[in-house]
């Protein structure tokens, strides 16, 4: 029920406002794509980044791949995931727009925002054996990036009134560039490709530092939880 719940929301706050900045195209395409990414990797930030604080009687006792906790729980997030992919084709079949060849590109930035989602999920759920009150600050920056990404919006009205010279820092936030590319294969949204290619590069590079870090920490886990 989360992604209707906060698609209705986004309707009924943005969708009159918004809805000449969409460039013709029916605003509630814009937080349906943008939830496609948000939503999974909220569920992934705040479940696996709390997996091993849930599990640590069980991590004390036995010598297990601890990767499974939160890895576990990335699985698990596919079901929402699975949702708000339904909704979106079934929004497109109600706007009776034709499948596309571009729509197949989708996967590719699905499974970018996957391996982010894994890489960030694994980060945090490491950081919050170290420093317990981190796991009470996620579900807030989660809700930042709700509204700092461009979820209800395009990001053309935030990069627009950037000066030039620093808008691609508002990519640095790897949601932008996968929504936006999602948004690209979709329904042709302009995009900057720039932005694209350094949120698939963030996307990959958090995987990566997510795998180093817990393998790192991994055969300490039991004496420092």
């Amino acid at each position: 029920a989360q992604p209707i719940l906060y698609l209705l929301a986004f309707l009924l706050a943005f969708g009159t406002l918004l809805g000449d900045e969409s460039n013709q195209v029916p605003y509630v395409l814009f937080p349906i794509t943008g939830l496609l990414v948000w939503s999974y990797f909220s569920f992934c930030m705040q479940q696996s980044g709390s997996a091993l604080i849930r599990s640590q009687e069980i991590i004390r006792k036995a010598y297990f791949p601890r990767i499974i906790l939160p890895v576990s729980k990335s699985v698990v997030g596919l079901i929402d995931l699975l949702v708000t992919i339904v909704l979106l084709i079934s929004t497109l079949i109600f706007l009776n727009i034709g499948f596309q060849f571009e729509w197949l590109i989708t996967l590719g930035f699905l499974l970018a925002s996957i391996c982010l989602s894994v890489g960030v999920g694994l980060v945090v759920s490491i950081l919050s054996v170290r420093y317990r009150d981190i796991q009470h600050l996620v579900p807030l920056a989660t809700h930042i990036l709700l509204f700092v990404s461009p979820i209800a919006y395009p990001s053309a009205i935030v990069v627009d009134r950037l000066p030039q010279s620093i808008s691609w820092l508002y990519y640095l936030n790897p949601l932008a560039g996968l929504i936006d590319g999602i948004r690209w294969s979709v329904f042709g949204e302009v995009v900057n490709v720039s932005g694209v290619i350094l949120g698939l590069c963030v996307s990959a590079l958090m995987l990566l530092i997510g795998l180093i870090l817990f393998s790192k920490f991994d055969a300490k886990l039991a004496d420092d939880i």
